[in-house]
């Protein structure tokens, strides 16, 4: 409803725009989180949206108002699954031609940290490696947060792990497993696979040498489409937002196993169609 009020004063407001200049710099929210920053969190998400400064908002836009900086994290949560201990995100400032000041980076839990990858190490825009520390750690799912202090807020980014072997822990549906031609993105195997004794157990035979991805997911309203946001389960290996080639040459691949959860977004997830067009969700063959 909200955003159909801004439309009606701003119909070039474009979803970039929404999300980026307005809910991301907090121009049209009312922060929840105890630290009073209109920066997202992981509770709390962007705050609650307040109508009248939405509007007021696209109103501005309309009209060639001035864009707030913003500092964009991207993706905005990444999952290492229980073999990954490093990752890179990215970085940067919205408008690229205004400044934030980042006073430093740091974390909540003490076995995540983040670091900038630009040799000097100056905190800036820019790409940053999210290191995690297993040792010690009791077998299990960990959460925990990398926080970009800005001079006058936080951006929040949430960073989850598991340590031990995957255990189910419920069922995603009945699931279809795709395996795609690392190159082309072209599915080249697929198999279809149910539940059983909390896990999903797939085998792709007669693979030709190559490198390939595997991802998974259902199509719980039967279209066709696995994976569509918020709606069905999806997965990746090793993990969402880092897929992982798999190479075969000459032999075979095992241990090939990842969690499959159902999530928001997968925008940052890279699937693809089996025409190799990318896309966030990926078209299963009719049976």
């Amino acid at each position: 409803g909200i955003l159909a009020l801004m439309k009606a004063v701003n119909a070039a407001l474009t979803p970039d725009q929404v999300e980026v200049n307005l809910l991301r710099s907090g121009s049209i929210t009312q922060d929840l989180a105890a630290d009073g920053a209109a920066t997202l969190d992981s509770r709390y998400g962007y705050g609650l949206i307040d109508a009248l400064l939405a509007v007021q908002q696209a109103q501005s836009l309309a009209s060639g108002g001035a864009v707030p900086p913003v500092w964009l994290v991207s993706p905005a949560r990444v999952d290492l699954g229980n073999n990954l201990s490093e990752v890179t995100v990215q970085t940067s400032v919205n408008p690229a031609t205004a400044g934030l000041t980042l006073v430093n980076v740091t974390s909540d839990s003490p076995w995540v940290s983040a670091q900038p990858v630009a040799a000097g190490g100056s905190l800036q825009a820019g790409d940053y490696r999210v290191v995690v520390d297993r040792t010690g750690l009791a077998e299990g799912t960990h959460e925990g947060h990398v926080l970009f202090n800005l001079a006058d807020g936080h951006v929040d980014l949430t960073v989850g792990m598991r340590v031990g072997p995957l255990i189910g822990s419920g069922d995603a549906g009945y699931l279809y497993v795709f395996l795609m031609d690392a190159k082309t993105e072209a599915v080249v195997k697929q198999v279809a696979v149910g539940l059983m004794n909390n896990v999903y157990s797939y085998t792709f035979n007669n693979v030709p040498d190559g490198a390939y991805y595997v991802l998974a997911g259902s199509d719980l309203d039967n279209d066709f489409q696995i994976c569509v946001p918020g709606r069905e389960s999806c997965g990746a290996y090793p993990s969402q937002e880092y897929k992982t080639q798999v190479v075969i040459n000459g032999g075979r691949a095992t241990g090939i196993d990842f969690s499959v959860g159902f999530y928001d977004s997968y925008a940052a997830a890279g699937f693809a169609t089996s025409t190799g067009q990318s896309t966030g969700i990926l078209r299963r063959r009719n049976p």
